[in-house]
């Protein structure tokens, strides 16, 4: 955002935005029906550039169009309306995959982006307030350097294996953070003026900003955390890669003997040995109800 600001300043910030916007709307379409998962990263990629050309360059029209009072109002009416758009996204985005498939968050921008698009065109005025100073093009490269590999290392640090790459990560965070500085330093045209970073006034909006914009993305990572599975200690594990239950084996119940059944086979097994053996029965082995007085005792016995 820093470096393509300062591009704004000094070749155009309308020129900026309509490209940021123009280039949104193929980025939300390719990200919505993506056949794979490298297309949909590559279209994310593509929709971070487009939001870092159109950002910055809303803030700096605003203090190009306006002075006095009226850019403190513009200034406060831009923070309240992106900090509002901020929250209220992962609402709209849990809303929509709540009904529809996963790629309608992405369509759902859309139209929002067509409409900024024919606005900027049509109402942003060209060629205010721009600069004729050089852009500071190895400052603008170390930025965006040192603010991946920060960001990187965050994402990988509660990530386990990954305790060699965070610590790379961080080294080339603290060095591009390092050169930065020493650059802005030495720099005929700096892209960012580090006295500003002394004054008080600099440090207020900052810390401001950054508890409100932190706490916004501390309760949206915490809140992909499922609390009936984990607590908070295993919360960051959770949210990189997700362990799946082992379906519970169904209880096999046994069949219950049938006193009934095992009778009557005993009874058959114990005719066919009797009719194999070809001998006649003898007194007393014969079994119950073969006799023609006792059927009517045997058929009562097994209907009880």
């Amino acid at each position: 955002m820093l470096y393509l600001g300062a591009i704004g300043d000094r070749y155009g910030r309308k020129l900026l935005l309509v490209l940021g916007m123009a280039l949104s709307v193929p980025a939300c379409l390719l990200a919505a029906y993506a056949p794979s998962t490298a297309v949909l990263v590559a279209a994310r990629l593509v929709g971070g550039l487009s939001a870092g050309t159109a950002y910055p360059t809303t803030l700096a029209l605003v203090t190009a169009l306006w002075a006095g009072p009226a850019r403190t109002r513009a200034i406060a009416l831009w923070s309240g309306i992106g900090s509002a758009l901020a929250a209220l996204g992962p609402l709209v985005s849990g809303l929509l995959l709540e009904y529809f498939w996963w790629g309608s968050v992405f369509v759902f921008t859309v139209p929002f982006a067509v409409i900024a698009l024919v606005m900027a065109i049509v109402y942003v005025p060209a060629h205010v307030n721009e600069s004729t100073s050089a852009v500071d093009n190895l400052g603008g490269i170390l930025s965006p350097v040192l603010v991946t590999a920060l960001i990187l290392a965050i994402n990988l640090a509660p990530v386990p294996g990954k305790g060699v790459a965070t610590v790379a990560l961080t080294a080339v965070a603290a060095a591009a953070a390092a050169a930065f500085v020493l650059r802005q330093r030495r720099a005929a045209n700096p892209m960012y003026d580090l006295h500003i970073a002394g004054r008080r006034v600099f440090w207020v909006a900052a810390v401001g900003g950054l508890i409100v914009f932190g706490s916004l993305m501390a309760s949206s990572w915490c809140s992909s955390c499922s609390p009936a599975r984990t607590t908070s200690s295993d919360c960051s594990a959770n949210t990189t890669k997700q362990t799946p239950r082992r379906p519970r084996r169904a209880r096999q119940q046994r069949p219950r003997p049938n006193k009934g059944a095992a009778e009557a086979g005993a009874l058959r097994a114990q005719l066919s040995r009797r009719r194999d053996a070809g001998r006649p029965w003898a007194w007393g082995q014969r079994p119950l109800g073969i006799w023609p007085h006792q059927r009517g005792a045997r058929r009562s016995s097994v209907e009880g």
